[in-house]
């Protein structure tokens, strides 16, 4: 049974939003501006939701390790 693309999406999105959370709080520890760390984690967060939804999408294609 594989995934379909709208259950990846959902997947990849609700990872980032956990992940933004956190990656906010740390930008804003080292950056001292909610503005600056906002704005890092919004772009941080585009880049690593097309990554990994391309990196889940890439393993349903391969069959080794698939009973």
């Amino acid at each position: 049974m594989g995934s379909t693309i709208k259950r990846s999406i959902i997947k990849a999105s609700l990872w980032e939003l956990f992940s933004f959370v956190i990656t906010t709080l740390v930008a804003m520890l080292i950056l001292k501006s909610w503005v600056e760390s906002l704005e890092f984690s919004a772009v941080l967060t585009l880049i690593k939701i097309i990554l990994l939804f391309s990196y889940e999408r890439g393993w349903k294609t391969i069959k080794w390790g698939k009973k």
